[in-house]
């Protein structure tokens, strides 16, 4: 049997240019049909798309100078407002002790009026100053619950979802709250599977008799924050 010539394909010096940028024929291209483009076409973009990249970098590197620019003014700013906040208090308590010295004690309850609305003004400038803080549920019980519709409507399941939240993270007081519903779904597989619903309940109850002694600060507050969590779609 005679061989087969060999069919060579031959690739214009256009499309291995384009390949190397990425692009591919049509019998390789992976996306939608109607947004292929040949080689010729694809250089041809080339130097906007690479027109388009610089400017997107320029423009972060700038947003990133203005933040930073930004910010130090900020600091600058507070820097100036504690200067003058302490020099006023300072002025204060030296007119206060020449007052009580020279036994004026109208006056010194003026100044250490004066005193206490400057701390008050100044404390209410700090807390202005600060980034708000986000409100609403915590996005991630959000998309949970969005999984788990069960949780709005049946009251036992609920229960026993909350009984296991709140001994997870009695026992985790730090344990963020995607981990906690991780432990959550987890033991409800296990109710639903073995059809004992109680065992939440007394999971529940026991960590709590035996974490009673042991419980912070911290972790009241994170149980806290936790019910707010759970009940705030209820």
């Amino acid at each position: 049997m005679a061989e087969e010539d060999a069919v060579v394909v031959e690739v214009s010096p256009e499309e291995t240019s384009a390949r190397a940028l990425g692009w591919k024929p049509l019998e390789e291209y992976e996306g939608p049909e109607e947004k292929w483009v040949d080689a010729h076409e694809f250089v041809s973009r080339q130097p906007l798309f690479e027109k388009i990249d610089s400017l997107k970098s320029e423009l972060w590197k700038t947003k990133q100078e203005h933040q930073k620019e930004f910010a130090q003014i900020k600091q600058h700013f507070n820097t100036v407002k504690d200067t003058e906040f302490k020099r006023a208090i300072d002025y204060l308590k030296s007119q206060k002790i020449e007052a009580v010295e020279a036994g004026d004690a109208k006056l010194v309850i003026e100044l250490d009026d004066r005193i206490d609305e400057l701390k008050d003004q100044r404390a209410a400038e700090v807390v202005a100053s600060q980034p708000a803080q986000p409100t609403g549920p915590d996005p991630a019980f959000v998309e949970w619950i969005e999984g788990n519709s069960w949780y709005t409507q049946d009251a036992e399941l609920r229960g026993d979802a909350d009984a296991f939240a709140m001994s997870f993270a009695r026992q985790n007081p730090q344990a963020p709250l995607v981990d906690i519903l991780k432990h959550v779904d987890k033991k409800m597989k296990q109710v639903r599977q073995s059809g004992t619903p109680s065992v939440a309940a007394v999971e529940s109850n026991t960590n709590t008799v035996s974490t009673q002694k042991g419980k912070t600060k911290f972790s009241e507050e994170i149980l806290m924050t936790l019910n707010v969590k759970l009940c705030a779609l209820w």
